[in-house]
């Protein structure tokens, strides 16, 4: 009986190594890959401004996600800049113009935290168990549709050029310039011009020169519709030459108040055309306009809204945004566009790709 129990004994120990070690040894795995994931998408996020910032976020993350009690030390990791290629799934290292960051943690002994004390492993003869995990992160990709008002209030003052048509033609091109600062693959540009009526002047593509060009051509007239112009880019947005793999983005930009209906079947003036709809605030067209933000929100697209200068309903706009988990920027003259559509543009998704 004594030697039978000896034998049990063995086996029970053994038993108690894999179950109280293992889960233990499983848990600390789990904290590990949080971290990693947290490091690396910080990491990524930080691409558009700098390898510096993104190395800063990854060390920000890292004291937000504690392994056993203590931060990952990230220099004492292997935090790797690259590019991610999507179609072959492969990861490519280079510092420059990188699109993605890999993270690998190790708990070695020489680590901070060190590799984890085993609590039944020292009776077998393992006292410690090294553990690891690998997280890589990229630049998503977007499907974007701007979408500019050419009202008759987008030349207010009959310039020659048009003001402030052109100044947001320029802003709206270097927006497309900065986005292409940037490698992230299967990024494409569409857009929408509308005054009392919207007209998809591009589709949806990577040529973004092919955008710019077409920017430069309506001209300013008539009265503003916000509904018509969120139904085309919505359209757009749903057509297949929205890139599935990417997430859908449209740009709103409005300098005054939406004064004309739609036909919600066909993104069309409903009425006559440049006739404004004589409603007192909270008319068909507001109620149109925000219509057409839920439906966006369903479609899980996300809708920017920029209001240019001091006539715009800005809490429309701000309300529009917010259905859709977007954002509203105010820009008191077009001189601030500039920056709003530098924000805008450094609003890239991050994705854990592996």
């Amino acid at each position: 009986m004594l030697i039978i129990a000896a034998v049990l004994m063995t086996a029970l120990l053994g038993i108690a190594v894999l179950a109280v070690d293992g889960a233990f040894l499983m848990n600390v795995r789990a904290e590990l890959q949080r971290a990693t994931d947290a490091m690396s998408v910080a990491a990524a996020s930080g691409l558009t401004v700098g390898l510096a910032e993104a190395t800063q976020r990854a060390e920000q993350y890292a004291q937000l996600n504690p392994v056993l009690g203590e931060s990952l030390d990230v220099e004492g990791q292997q935090m790797v800049f690259g590019l991610w290629e999507a179609d072959s799934h492969q990861f490519i290292e280079t510092s420059g113009a990188p699109n993605s960051v890999r993270v690998t943690a190790r708990l070695t002994g020489g680590s901070t935290p060190a590799e984890p004390s085993l609590f039944f492993g020292p009776v077998l003869g393992r006292n410690q168990s090294e553990v690891e995990a690998t997280s890589t992160a990229a630049l998503g990709n977007r499907n974007m549709v701007l979408t500019l008002d050419r009202s008759g209030s987008m030349n207010d003052d009959n310039a020659n050029p048009e003001q402030p048509l052109t100044d947001t033609k320029e802003a709206a091109k270097r927006f497309l310039d900065l986005v292409r600062n940037f490698p992230v693959d299967g990024d494409q540009a569409g857009l929408v011009f509308y005054n009392h009526q919207a007209t998809l002047n591009q589709q949806l593509t990577d040529n973004f020169n092919q955008v710019k060009t077409a920017i430069d051509g309506p001209t300013a007239l008539d009265w503003t519709n916000i509904a018509a112009a969120l139904c085309v880019a919505r359209q757009e947005t749903l057509s297949s030459r929205a890139d599935p793999r990417g997430i859908k983005v449209i740009i709103l930009l409005s300098d005054g108040k939406t004064n004309s209906r739609v036909n919600a079947a066909t993104c069309q003036l409903a009425g006559t055309a440049g006739q404004d709809d004589g409603q007192p605030p909270g008319n068909v067209s507001e109620q149109q306009a925000l219509a057409q933000a839920q439906l966006i929100a369903q479609d899980r697209t996300i809708l920017y809204t920029i209001s240019l200068g001091l006539n715009t309903n800005r809490p429309l706009m701000q309300q529009m945004a917010q259905v859709t988990g977007g954002e509203h920027f105010f820009a008191p003259t077009t001189a601030d566009l500039q920056h709003v559509f530098d924000e805008i543009s450094a609003r890239i998704p991050v994705a854990l790709v592996e």
